[in-house]
């Protein structure tokens, strides 16, 4: 049934679902198809993967689409039952940390606003292509 919740889908149902969407990070905002992926973990999976939040989801290939579903799952298992959310040893990888150096490859993170809908996007535009 398409409109039961994420945990009663198979993960090809979701990434057909989200096919039609045309940016990565507006994908992570469909809470019935992926509840609890808000716009710190979509900062944060994106960053893992190293996809560009600006990449069109048509050009992810199947594999890496997985992959972002994957690590959401982990990244939310891991933090359930915390105060504070932690995706990397330090802390969080790119959320909250415009100006400061990435990571993984010490380039600086990235911050845009996404018009009036109060959404903001960081990544690392060195390693997140």
């Amino acid at each position: 049934d398409e409109t039961t919740y994420c945990s009663h889908l198979k993960c090809d149902k979701i990434i057909d679902h989200i096919m039609s969407c045309c940016l990565a990070y507006i994908s992570w905002l469909g809470v019935r198809l992926a509840a609890g992926i808000g716009n710190v973990y979509k900062n944060e999976v994106l960053w893992a993967c190293e996809v560009s939040p600006f990449q069109p989801l048509a050009d992810i290939d199947e594999p890496t689409r997985r992959r972002l579903y994957e690590t959401a799952a982990e990244q939310l298992q891991a933090n359930l039952g915390r105060w504070k959310r932690q995706t990397h040893p330090k802390g969080l990888a790119v959320y909250n940390r415009a100006g400061q150096g990435c990571y993984r490859c010490l380039g600086r993170i990235r911050t845009i606003e996404h018009g009036d809908i109060g959404r903001r996007t960081w990544w690392c535009a060195d390693c997140q292509t």
